[in-house]
This record gives C-alpha cells, structure tokens and sequence, in this order.
C-alpha cells in the first residue's frame, strides 16, 4: 500500500491509509519538534469519510517514538470509531499492518516530510509590496497579536467588539477586511459570553442576535480543544481569531520559552491571523506577563490601559487606551482612545465611542516606552541609553538633555528585569544612573 505524507501547516504533517467503502484513516502529528527525549507532537486520528471530511477519533500528545503513545492512541481511536472501525482502519486482519504504518509515520515519515518542505529558493526582493491589516492600524493580516492589561482594563471587551467588526466587516474604529471570526473563550461561561455579544452587537448597530463563531472551553486547554477548532476553522472558513486568554491556554509555566512557543505556534498552525489576550506583568506594566519568548513570538503587542468614571446620569464611562509597544515591519500607530459606556447596576454595555487624549487626561500622560517617530524610534529607553552613553547623570540632568517627564524616566531606569540601567552610587541620597555593564 502506497502512503503518502502531505504538510497541511506549521509543524503539521498528515499522512492518509486507505480503510474501506471509501473511507480511511488519516494520521496527523503537530507541533512536530524534536527534543533531547525524542520527537515530540501532538498525534491526532481521523477518520476520513467519502465525503472527504475528517472525524476526529483521538488524540494525544508527547514522545510519538514511544510504542505505548502509539499502542494508547491507537486503541482508543478504534474504541472510539464503534461500528466504523473497519472503514478507517480496514478489516481486522490488516491489524498489524495498521500498527506499522502508524509507527513508520511516527518515527520517520512525519519528521522526514517535515524536513523536505519549502526547500531553499531564490527569492527576487521586493520592498513595494505592501503591508496588509486586518484591523488597522493595530492588528496585520496573516499575523499574530497581543493584547495586555491589567485586570479589569477591559481587553476582553476590546477583542470582542474587535472580533465582530472583523466578522461584520465593520470600519468603525479600525480599518477592517472582513473575514470569518472565531473568539475562543477559556475564561468565562457561556452565558457570560452570549450577554457581552449581545450587547456588543446593539452598541455597534448591529441586531442583538447576530450570530459569532464561539468557542466555549472554560475549564480546558489549547491543545484539549485543538480538534474543535481546526473543525471550526475549517467548516466555516475561520480567517481570523481572538484567544482569551493565554492565562488559561494550559501549555505549561509561561515563564518557561517552551510553553510559550507551544502557545504562540498552536495559534499560527490554527488560523490565519490572531489576537490573544495576556496580562501586564507585575515589575514592568509595559510588557507582558511571562517568558520574554512572548516578546518574539507575536508581530505585534499591544498594551490596554483604563480609566473609569461615573456619568451623573447612571452607569460608568471606561476610557481604553491602545498602544503599540511592538510592531513589527510597520509604524507604531499613535495611541487609540475609545470611550465604553456602561448601564447602571451592571447591566451591560451601551456604547462604544471613538474618544480623544485630551478626555482622558490620566491614560493620555502614560506614555509608557512608545517612542514618537518612525517605526516608534527611538523609544524612551533609547533615548535614554543614548545619553547616559556620555556617562551617569541624574534624573533631573537625564530630564533636561531629553525632554523626557520625570515619572516616565524613573520608571525606565526602574523596568524590572529587563532594566538596561543601575544606580552607581547606591548609599548616596542623590542617585547617579549608568549603564549596565554586559
């Protein structure tokens, strides 16, 4: 029997056996990497029917050159497969010959189909084409996003509105191209989420029951879910998806730079274009919490400030601040303000506009490290950098040579980890700032 392996995205290799009446069994390995203990994926078995359309039987994930992966797999997805066992796997005699076929996928063909992909071409340069956005100025088609706050900063609202103008093709506040949207909820119940929808579509015009592709999976990780949202994204042509939240993606200590890239490359072999939700980190507000493999892994991050206030005629004003903190091959977007309006007695959102600095006086005087030109360069940090370069100085003097706020430097020279600066005289009561040494 001729099998032939076929890559169908990042990391991700399929191969397909021919079962009966039409049907067959497929073997899929994502997130196919290898590490010190062996090769290492998530293995998945379909069953292919005449239709051509694939039903997950089981999966699982870890050493795939391990016969007890294989063997536990495999058992399962025939248990799984009921009276359709032989379609997919074929008469109960080619038994053993299924057991080889999924040990030589495993422990050769994926990783050598893997290898053999896209090799070396010459690739004629070409700086005029053109830079695309799904939601500009923030978000770039066929990339990935992150968004970060602090708890309670409203990003969940913000992406969820954010996903139903790219589902709706809506340009109210960002220049959209419309694609299919899927919100993948791991925080919050469902209900939860049909109210905010619903109130989300009325403030955006839209009819209350407007329909979202949501993935409700509060309780279980990425990688549980993944079958269900490859089906999602593949049924209903899913160009676009918000994660919320990378918190509850349940790879791993997001300290570590392994789960991270387990998160950040599960999203990039899913969909086209994401945007997932993180958390501001506790010493620096400007970056997000975890591994500094967050930093590389998406094109662009995007902090989420508020402010809150009462309106005298009931309810609560929230003021959203958004702001590039990286943006990769485009400028950094000048700071966007959106005010939300809330009912009294949490009854749900009622507006979303499009607001200005100068109305939320306290978002707009935290300007975090964004630099002012081209490409955000240089950054505060930067210009900072530059200066004590000429040797240490104090906050006043780093003040007058920069133009930089006070507050703004002192919390520079103070970013936690990833600090760039010390203080040279520490028993002194009038610090000098300098260089960290390499």
């Amino acid at each position: 029997m001729e099998l032939k392996a076929t890559v169908t995205g990042p990391n991700t290799v399929q191969m397909y056996r021919v079962g009966t009446e039409g049907c067959g069994l497929v073997m899929e390995a994502s997130d196919l990497r290898k590490e010190k203990t062996g090769l290492h994926a998530s293995l998945s078995l379909y069953r292919r029917d005449p239709n051509g359309k694939d039903v997950f039987l089981e999966g699982t994930q870890g050493n795939i050159e391990r016969i007890e992966v294989r063997r536990t797999v495999l058992k399962a997805a025939k248990e799984a497969s009921g009276e359709n066992a032989a379609k997919a796997f074929g008469p109960s005699d080619e038994e053993n010959f299924v057991k080889r076929d999924l040990s030589l996928f495993c422990m050769k063909v994926a990783w050598d189909t893997l290898m053999q992909v896209d090799p070396a071409t010459m690739v004629l340069g070409d700086g005029t084409i053109p830079l695309t956005f799904q939601a500009g100025p923030f978000v770039l088609k066929d990339a990935g996003a992150i968004a970060f706050g602090d708890p309670d900063s409203c990003k969940t609202w913000l992406e969820l509105i954010r996903a139903v103008c790219v589902d709706a093709g809506l340009n109210h506040y960002w220049n959209v191209e419309q694609a299919n949207a899927l919100y993948i909820n791991l925080e919050r119940n469902n209900d939860s989420i049909a109210r905010r929808l619903g109130w989300v579509n009325l403030a955006l015009g839209l009819p209350e029951n407007r329909p979202l592709a949501v993935l409700n999976a509060r309780g279980r990780g990425l990688l549980a879910i993944r079958p269900h949202i490859e089906s999602i994204v593949k049924e209903r042509n899913i160009g676009y998806a918000a994660l919320d939240s990378i918190s509850r993606a349940d790879t791993g200590d997001a300290n570590q730079a392994e789960p991270v890239n387990a998160i950040m490359n599960l999203l990039t072999a899913l969909v086209p274009t994401w945007v997932a939700i993180g958390h501001s980190g506790h010493s620096d507000k400007n970056r997000i919490m975890g591994n500094t493999a967050f930093l590389a892994a998406a094109d662009v991050h995007m902090k989420v400030s508020s402010e809150r206030q009462n309106v005298p005629t009931g309810g609560t004003e929230v003021g959203v601040k958004i702001n590039h903190t990286k943006a990769n091959d485009i400028e950094f977007a000048q700071p966007q303000f959106l005010t939300l309006g809330f009912r009294p007695n949490n009854a749900g959102l009622r507006s979303i506009e499009v607001s200005r600095a100068e109305d939320w006086p306290k978002l707009s005087a935290d300007t975090g490290d964004q630099g002012k030109g081209k490409f955000g360069g240089p950054t505060n940090t930067e210009v900072i950098m530059a200066f004590l370069k000429n040797g240490a100085a104090q906050i006043d003097e780093i003040e007058a040579a920069t133009g930089i706020d006070p507050s703004i430097i002192r919390a520079r020279l103070s970013d936690g980890q990833w600090s760039k600066f010390m203080v040279l005289n520490p028993k002194e009561k009038v610090h000098l700032w300098g260089l960290k040494q390499k």
